[in-house]
Formats: structure tokens, C-alpha cells, sequence
């Protein structure tokens, strides 16, 4: 049921990478890391995450919710054309792949 709330039906569209894209991207990556930095219920990897792919939908974006496990934790970040958008770019293979969406 969760998963289903993120997929919305429909055509997906995919945007232009371009450096203003990447640009608005990365300034809003950093916007939520800061918020999370300073909200009081300290918002962990999974909420960072999907705030910006709720966001990233909004902007006609189809990226992909990621979760893996590695070194017993769990972890989340956004993909979008199999970069990664807020993480490390090898974190897929530091924290295997569980799930895509």
C-alpha cells in the first residue's frame, strides 16, 4: 500500500538534464539537509528522501525512491537516470538496493 502511494498512474515524462536543472536540484537537496539539520524531530534519511522526490514529481521529474540495507541499517536516497541526487554516488554499492521505486 505505501509503495502504491508513491506510483502515480499515468504517463511518466522525463526531464532534460540540464545544468539548470541540476542546479535547482542540488540547491534543493541542500535546502532539505539544512532543514533536517535544524528541525526539532531530527528527520532521517527516509523523510529527506521523500520530500524530494515528492518535490522532484511536482517539477514533472520522474526520479526513483531507492532503500537499501548494508552494515545493519537501513538507508534511502533519490535517483534520477541512475544518478544520485542526494547521497554519495556510490551508495548503492556501500548500501545494497532492497527496493526501487
Amino acid at each position: 500500500m505505501a509503495l502504491e502511494a508513491l506510483q502515480t498512474p499515468g504517463e511518466s515524462k522525463s526531464a532534460i538534464w540540464t545544468p539548470e536543472l541540476k542546479q535547482a536540484i542540488r540547491q534543493r537537496v541542500i535546502a532539505i539537509a539544512w532543514t533536517a539539520k535544524i528541525h526539532p524531530l531530527r528527520p532521517k534519511c527516509l523523510h529527506r528522501s521523500l520530500v524530494l522526490y515528492n518535490w522532484l514529481r511536482e517539477q514533472g521529474i520522474t526520479p526513483k525512491l531507492e532503500v537499501g540495507w548494508g552494515d545493519k541499517i537501513g538507508h534511502a536516497w533519490v535517483t534520477y537516470n541512475d544518478i544520485v541526487l542526494n547521497d554519495r554516488a556510490d551508495i548503492a554499492n556501500v548500501t545494497p538496493r532492497l527496493s526501487r521505486v
